[in-house]
């Protein structure tokens, strides 16, 4: 579904900080050794969460502060500005008042780049994507995932989490039954419950690839 907005705040009913550095933690440019900025978080298929159960995140923070990242898969609507048709997507339960935009102009100096992602970091990039004008493949996301010090760390050594590398080419699409295959396809999972092995038997990889369809697309 679709609504007409005049303004930019319109889209979540309230003011709109596109400044990321003001976050809880700091976007880093240069990740620490083991951090998890520009790693993709993919929600183990145990994970029984209402929020979070099949999300696939995109990291753009991990330090001793804490760590920050977008949801990828949960289409949030559309909205009307202008002429243009802007879509967005829930980046997480935190920070509704807040924006991020991801896109591919990875020259714009309004941005840091983030594993061959930009993430913008000033207002007029976001005015731009909603007036139709952005970079050519641009997502908009309200709110975001966030976690204290050491608690994702937790949450993956209790099994919550897979890892797996982002490619700048999944974290822009907005085909999100795709990006999550791809990324739970691809998850670092522990030997006791990696993917069945697929050498020479293609009915194994269908059964894994229809398994994480059901999982992780809503």
């Amino acid at each position: 579904c679709s609504q007409e907005v005049d303004d930019i705040a319109a889209i979540t009913g309230t003011d709109v900080d596109i400044d990321v550095a003001d976050a809880d933690v700091d976007v880093d440019v240069a990740p620490q050794e083991g951090s998890l900025t520009g790693k993709l978080l993919v929600a183990a298929p145990n994970l029984d969460d209402p929020y979070f159960g099949g999300t696939v995140i995109f990291m753009l923070a991990d330090d001793e502060d804490g760590a920050l990242g977008v949801v990828l898969n949960r289409p949030r609507g559309a909205v009307v500005h202008g002429s243009a048709l802007a879509h967005l997507w829930d980046g997480g339960p935190v920070g509704r008042d807040r924006v991020f935009v991801l896109h591919d102009d990875l020259k714009s100096t309004g941005s840091v780049i983030i594993n061959g992602v930009a993430v913008a970091a000033e207002p007029s990039i976001l005015d731009a994507v909603m007036e139709g004008n952005g970079p050519d493949h641009a997502r908009v996301f309200v709110g975001y995932a966030g976690w204290g010090p050491e608690q994702l760390k937790g949450e993956i050594e209790r099994g919550a989490w897979l890892v797996a590398d982002a490619d700048p080419s999944t974290v822009l699409s907005d085909d999100t039954a795709a990006v999550a295959r791809d990324a739970y396809m691809h998850a670092h999972r522990p030997a006791a419950t990696a993917a069945p092995s697929t050498d020479g038997d293609d009915d194994d990889d269908h059964d894994e690839h229809d398994a994480a369809s059901t999982i992780y697309t809503r």
